[in-house]
């Protein structure tokens, strides 16, 4: 195992995100915030776990599982994220965007499995090279525009609201 920065903060952050699900599962599961907080972390804890695996374990693994791994990780989270924001902020979910979203992500699954989004990935020398597909841009743009929407909506509640509680509470998840 390679123990260095670079594997220890990946591995950190999978432990935090597994202690957050325990204790939103603690709180209970039958509130949608919590199931919708659970998703988003659990998504996050997956994306901790294949980063820490792919720099943590350079020889041993497959690169390019692990890097696939992360993309439809990452895909997913950050819908969840926009998912999880809209029941946060007591907002109407708007069904298409995230029946769109999250049909986005299973059709990037598919393109990823498929290898168009990272056609190869291999280590020389202790250092990871990888060759992008063409689906590649169309998971960034989906990853930074549901994110992008979810920031977008956390920094609008942070403006409108004026209780300094329901402010700080929206500054959590913002940061």
């Amino acid at each position: 195992m390679n123990v260095e920065i670079g594997t220890i903060i990946p591995l950190a952050a999978c432990l935090a995100y597994i202690v957050l699900i325990a204790l939103a599962a603690r709180q209970g599961l039958r509130s949608r915030l919590n199931q919708l907080f659970i998703w988003y972390a659990f998504l996050l804890m997956m994306w901790s776990l294949g980063s820490f695996m792919i720099h943590g374990y350079p020889i041993s693994v497959d690169p390019l599982y692990w890097n696939r791994f992360l993309i439809v990780s990452a895909v997913f989270a950050s819908v969840a994220m926009f998912h999880f924001v809209l029941v946060f902020l007591g907002k109407s979910q708007p069904r298409l965007w995230l029946s769109l979203g999250y049909g986005l992500c299973a059709v990037f699954t598919l393109l990823t499995i498929m290898g168009y989004t990272v056609k190869s990935a291999y280590y020389v020398d202790g250092r990871m090279y990888q060759e992008l597909g063409f689906a590649m841009v169309g998971a960034a743009l989906i990853a930074f525009s549901f994110s992008g929407a979810a920031i977008f909506n956390l920094v609008q509640g942070y403006r409108r609201e004026r209780d300094p509680f329901a402010r700080n509470r929206i500054a959590y998840p913002l940061a």
